[in-house]
């Protein structure tokens, strides 16, 4: 669900985003951020969550699945929210990088095969894994 400017909440305690801003952490009450692209998320927001809560990655948004990184950000986040902290996903434009990994992290906290978080992360994000590799990993999960 749209919650902002560039911002969308995918379930409860976890968004994904645009590249973020501090105004945009402030009004969410976010805590944790991950970033999935090479040049990461800004210095001020770095510096406004800490560097032990902030997780970066470069991830290609293309036709290779680079389930290893994927996972390993998805865990991160994951993690996070089970300590109660608000997580932010971030990639360049929020809808195929950080809207898979935000999709694994709910896959693990409610139970859900590939095809059902597929389906919720949609409805909270539009038009999202428009990417045919991304879709197709993420349905083959059960």
């Amino acid at each position: 669900m749209k919650v902002g400017k560039g911002i969308w909440r995918v379930v409860p305690g976890l968004y994904v985003s645009v590249v973020p801003d501090v105004p945009m952490l402030k009004a969410h009450d976010i805590n944790a951020v991950v970033s999935v692209v090479k040049r990461g998320a800004p210095q001020d927001v770095i510096e406004y969550v800490g560097g032990d809560n902030y997780f970066q990655t470069t991830i290609a948004d293309g036709a290779v699945i680079y389930k290893e990184q994927f996972w390993q950000a998805a865990n991160w986040a994951f993690n996070w929210r089970m300590i109660g902290q608000t997580v932010l996903i971030h990639c360049i434009g929020g809808r195929n990088r950080s809207v898979l990994v935000a999709a694994l992290v709910a896959m693990k906290v409610y139970d859900l095969t590939g095809v059902e978080v597929l389906a919720g992360v949609r409805a909270a994000r539009p038009n999202s894994i428009s990417n045919p590799v991304f879709e197709t990993w993420l349905k083959e999960m059960k």
